[in-house]
């Protein structure tokens, strides 16, 4: 059994041998995909080497790809910010890299010193050096995991830093732009707003709606006598959000914060996504909670400030679109884990609420762990009566996808038969096709050495299944990098487009239509 907890999460230790040993030790011992990139690229042409590419795509692919690594032990998520694009049209692909405008990436400019660059900031070079070299980045932040759309041409890297911090980049040239700071709310003596210190990384982006739902975590100082409060807030907007409601979790006296002195169950959880149905927006609370005692201390990262928490089973924060206004929590205790990506959320025709996300029974980072050898591991489905705010059903649907779910963008929100994800077979990561009402897996089968990324399915219409995979793939054995086109009908491949250059390993892709005609889940 093998896990994507290393490959999200990273180890406690920055530069740990252990980190991300699920693609080191069971793919490849060579550090492919891991290089420094040297050349930044602009709309070159790309070669077919097989097949056709579909002539009726009209659209971009995006790919956060890993541009400069500290060492030899460095991983995706400490790579500096850089992001791969590939334009389509009329069958032909024209490719383009650059790296992000960050303060590491000047830094490494300036000194020639790689320093460590996590999600959150770079460190490990001399800032004096970098000031000299003339005017500031964008951003001091590493985006270098996620992407968020706000609106047309309104494309950011991002992160998962606190308000959402992300930085918008040109479509077309890859050029950065500014730092935005969607959501409102960074200062815990503000009685108003309180102090909003982390937000889902996901959500789904609606181009006809006049702005998206985000949920952050806050906590507010209530009064100079240290009272404060924690839960959980909605936001709506694009670039600049508004407060739609709060829901209130907990009060706590501030200087009193052991971990043993809160009802854990209402302690805010490690949200990683929302889903969203027609009625609904559905904040993921897994058992991994915050631990207030380690907030802001030296010494712990953004991850070590949650643990999991054995006795809290996952629960679900439901917000009503039409009131807008939180409704309350869905508890499911019999479950215990991670959730980490939706794959879609749905209203059924009973008034409730179907969510299928990925679910790991633990947390673990070590993939030679007993934890993780005995660990429950797959898709899952919840079914949510949100009349009495429980969780009737909790249906672990598929233990062969692992993660990266996604479905035909133009059935979120509604009914979809078929999950595309990524799954973990002998030679390294693949595709699979499951199957909602027969359960049959069907599973894409790569040129060899070929390990795929997280997949995305550009709609044509026609049905569920009208469309193509585009999946981002390394041919670890030769060295190279290549687009790939599945079909998602039989799960064979349609094209194979070479890169220009080597294209690293990165954790999401993201696809626009040039129209942008349906929703878009970030």
């Amino acid at each position: 059994s093998y896990s994507f907890c290393t490959l999200l999460w990273g180890t406690k230790k920055k530069m740990s041998a252990t980190r991300l040993n699920t693609l080191e030790s069971h793919i490849t011992p060579v550090r492919v995909g891991y290089q420094d990139v040297t050349e930044q690229l602009e709309n070159v042409q790309c070669s077919v080497v097989q097949g056709e590419v579909p002539s009726w795509i009209a659209g971009s692919v995006y790919r956060q790809a890993g541009g400069a690594f500290m060492s030899e032990k460095a991983t995706m998520l400490d790579a500096l910010a850089h992001v791969a694009s590939w334009k389509i049209s009329n069958g032909t692909v024209t490719f383009t890299n650059k790296f992000l405008d960050t303060e590491g990436y000047r830094a490494m400019k300036a000194t020639g010193i790689k320093g460590w660059a996590g999600t959150v900031k770079s460190e490990g070079y001399n800032e004096k050096k970098v000031r000299e070299s003339g005017k500031s980045a964008k951003t001091k932040t590493n985006p270098n995991v996620n992407f968020w759309v706000f609106g047309k041409n309104q494309i950011a890297a991002s992160s998962e830093f606190p308000q959402g911090e992300c930085l918008l980049f040109d479509p077309d040239t890859l050029e950065s732009v500014k730092t935005v700071k969607p959501l409102p709310g960074a200062n815990p003596m503000n009685k108003e707003t309180g102090f909003t210190f982390t937000t889902p990384a996901h959500f789904v982006h609606n181009s006809n709606a006049k702005g998206d739902y985000h949920f952050g975590t806050y906590l507010r100082m209530k009064d100079l006598s240290g009272k404060a409060e924690t839960g959980y807030k909605v936001f709506k907007g694009k670039e600049a959000c508004e407060t739609m409601d709060t829901l209130v979790l907990q009060e706590f006296d501030w200087g009193q914060r052991d971990c043993l002195k809160f009802d854990e169950k209402n302690l805010p959880s490690y949200m990683h996504a929302v889903g969203e149905s027609n009625r609904y927006v559905v904040g993921l609370e897994p058992s991994k909670k915050i631990r207030f005692d380690r907030l802001n201390k030296k010494g712990f990262g953004f991850f070590e400030m949650y643990t999991m928490r054995k006795g809290c089973g996952v629960s679900f924060a439901i917000f009503d679109k039409k009131t807008e206004k939180f409704i309350g929590r869905a508890m499911c205790p019999g479950r215990v884990g991670m959730m980490f990506h939706v794959a879609n959320c749905y209203d059924d025709d009973n008034g409730s609420i179907c969510l299928t996300t990925t679910f790991s029974s633990t947390d673990a980072f070590d993939d030679s762990s007993p934890e993780i050898q005995k660990s429950t591991q797959g898709l899952c489905r919840f079914t949510i009566n949100v009349e009495s705010l429980r969780v009737v059903q909790s249906e672990l649907i598929t233990t062969k996808i692992i993660e990266f779910p996604t479905v035909n963008p133009a059935y979120l929100s509604r009914p979809a038969r078929f999950v595309y994800g990524v799954g973990i077979v002998k030679n390294g990561f693949t595709i699979l096709r499951f199957d909602t009402e027969t359960s049959e897996h069907c599973e894409w089968s790569p040129p060899a050495n070929t390990v795929a990324s997280e997949p995305v399915f550009v709609p044509r219409g026609g049905g569920e299944l009208g469309g193509v995979l585009v999946v981002p793939s390394i041919n670890v054995r030769d060295n190279h990098s290549s687009l790939i086109f599945v079909d998602p009908s039989s799960m064979g491949t349609v094209a194979v487009v070479r890169n220009p250059i080597m294209v690293n390993f990165g954790l999401h892709n993201l696809y626009v239509p040039d129209g942008e005609s349906f929703s878009i889940k970030c």
